[in-house]
């Protein structure tokens, strides 16, 4: 476990519970904000509430790669050559989509719960962007729709700037969330 997570006491032996059927080379449980306290931390807990309480949504994710394995069998970490260290962020999800490529289903476990605490103020989410590179353009394999969810979260700072000059700016900013909430919704109605 990082520094900056921690999990339920149950939430290995339910992971577990889903690995005994040999088709299954890993689990992932769901997540949920440690402590929100700021809007930032807030927002994303509502988020993170609402994409891993859709059961469905959270299966097809990982189906298209978009999700990281936490809990796996290791004959199949070893098999599958184990975490890639080429990654900075995302080798859980390249281990996982590794595992699904090999043959494994990874699973999703919801009553395994886990928290994580991530950046709360604008200038550490930027600041964590670019460490662990979300603003280089070779991140994630140059994946298109990555980088355009980059430029679409770090709007919001040049827009929080400039709604200081230009009071009238401020408005973008309320609308900011409006694409993701629709988007949730959307994928809501087709998990129906």
């Amino acid at each position: 476990v990082d520094a900056d997570a921690y999990y339920d006491k149950n939430y290995v032996a339910r992971c577990v519970k889903r690995l005994a059927p040999a088709e299954v080379g890993g689990v992932l449980g769901k997540m949920r904000m440690w402590n929100p306290t700021t809007f930032i931390s807030k927002y994303r807990d509502a988020w993170y509430t609402y994409r891993f309480d859709n059961v469905p949504v959270v299966e097809r994710e990982i189906t298209r790669g978009g999700m990281g394995v936490w809990v796996f069998k290791r004959k199949v970490y070893e098999e599958v050559g184990g975490y890639n260290p080429k990654y900075r962020y995302g080798e859980d999800v390249d281990l996982a989509l590794r595992m699904q490529h090999a043959g494994y289903k990874v699973v999703y476990e919801p009553q395994a719960v886990w928290y994580h605490k991530w950046e709360d103020t604008i200038s550490s989410v930027f600041k964590k962007n670019i460490a662990i590179g979300k603003f280089d353009v070779n991140y994630r394999s140059k994946d298109l729709s990555m980088i355009g969810k980059v430029l679409y979260f770090s709007a919001i700072i040049p827009l929080a700037i400039v709604s200081i000059i230009v009071p009238n700016v401020w408005m973008l900013l309320v609308l900011h969330p409006i694409p993701l909430i629709l988007n949730g919704v959307t994928k809501c109605l087709q998990c129906r």
